[in-house]
């Protein structure tokens, strides 16, 4: 059985049983991934970190309601993943971290998947192919692990249930 990477603790923390090459690569990457954020021509003229600020409006008709949402979103949008990715980054070593915390780092490391997604030109059809090496070398296997990495952050923070399927409420 695999243990997980985090696992919540009886004070509502996780523990982070992280291997140091995982954290090596988040120590590397999110660094890489700030610094374009951070950079407004970056966030404009590179489709990759273009992919972290999804078009609301895609369609040609709707360029004035997109411009709206830009306006609106955009430096919001922008001051939180870089929150997020230096929260990464100052944290890489904890051991322990709290929900907050962990909520930071799973929108971190899902925005260094995107970034490197978009360059590897993964799409939402793309099915792995198990019956080789992946397609796009050690880059594809660095974006497979970051979306294992993000699927057990998804699972550290899903809601406790009842062996029913659902949260329990009191019928009162």
């Amino acid at each position: 059985m695999l243990r997980r990477v985090f696992k919540r603790r009886r004070d509502g923390r996780f523990d982070v049983r992280l291997a140091a090459d995982g954290r090596d690569l988040l120590r590397t990457l999110a660094p890489r991934v700030a610094e374009m954020v951070a950079d407004e021509q970056s966030v404009e003229s590179n489709p990759a970190v273009s992919r972290m600020f999804p078009v609301a409006y895609p369609e040609a008709q709707d360029a004035d309601r997109q411009t709206e949402y830009r306006l609106l979103v955009h430096d919001e949008l922008r001051a939180s993943h870089l929150a997020a990715l230096e929260t990464l980054i100052a944290g890489a070593e904890a051991t322990v971290i709290d929900a907050v915390e962990l909520g930071s780092w799973m929108r971190a490391v899902n925005g260094i998947r995107l970034v490197l997604g978009t360059r590897l030109d993964i799409t939402d059809d793309d099915i792995p192919d198990e019956t080789g090496p992946p397609e796009g070398g050690d880059m594809r296997v660095i974006y497979d692990f970051l979306s294992w990495l993000t699927a057990e952050m998804v699972e550290a923070l899903e809601p406790e249930l009842d062996p029913a399927g659902s949260e329990e409420t009191d019928a009162g």
